[in-house]
């Protein structure tokens, strides 16, 4: 069974299924990780998101995909929010981890374990949306999300052993790298963007959903990410 990439569902994404949260979390990385254009706000419309992001208290300004002129808009805070010059946050783990030796830097301790653990789950670095730094809040997240879908197809296919192999490989990405990092990136996100703006808002939805994820993944044991 294939799930509906589309399909975010939900306020409640984090205490849905592994599919329903891993569509999701593709889609939140994917809004991270490049501009809006038109097929990405189409996406968004059918997603379900914007109906979550309202009713859990993150609406989007009113129009703000609605035509080319709102879309370049957006493209232009875009880039002054996450990729400057000037004041930005960048969504790189290892600017935040509190336990990357080299916090506050790109290619932080944190970059090699996330550059590590996603090369020995089949992630190949390449393409047009890969910057040339793994540890990007889109690509860790991208990686989260098919772990989680990976998790569902085992769990359909009656696979126990894959489904415990899964449970501990999103732990050890959720407790070890997710949890610690992103929450200070999407504050970082609040300070730079406009408040009520589409990435201040993306921001809080961001946030709420994850820390509602923490109730659905188990802890993992002692590794860190650093």
């Amino acid at each position: 069974m294939q799930p509906d990439e589309d399909t975010a569902g939900s306020p409640d994404v984090g205490r849905g299924t592994d599919a329903r949260r891993a569509a999701a979390w593709r889609l939140i990385a994917h809004l991270f990780r490049r501009e809006v254009d038109a097929g990405l706000a189409a996406r968004l419309r059918r997603s379900g998101l914007l109906e979550a992001m309202g009713q859990a208290g993150f609406p989007l300004p009113e129009g703000c995909i609605d035509s080319p002129e709102a879309l370049q808009r957006l493209r232009v805070e875009y880039t002054r929010v996450l990729i400057g010059p000037g004041r930005h946050a960048a969504p790189y783990g290892s600017v935040y981890h509190p336990r990357d030796l080299r916090k506050g830097q790109l290619w932080g301790t944190t970059t090699q374990w996330f550059r590590r653990f996603a090369l020995d789950h089949g992630v190949t670095f390449g393409g047009d949306a890969y910057d040339g730094i793994p540890d990007h809040m889109g690509h860790e997240l991208d990686l989260y999300s098919q772990l989680l879908l990976a998790r569902f197809m085992a769990h359909q296919g009656g696979d126990v052993e894959r489904v415990g192999r899964l449970d501990h490989s999103a732990g050890l990405l959720f407790h070890g790298q997710l949890a610690r990092w992103v929450p200070l990136f999407l504050n970082r996100v609040r300070e730079i963007a406009e408040p009520g703006s589409f990435y201040a808002q993306l921001a809080g939805l961001t946030g709420a959903l994850l820390e509602a994820e923490g109730a659905c993944i188990g802890s993992v044991g002692e590794e860190t990410s650093a």
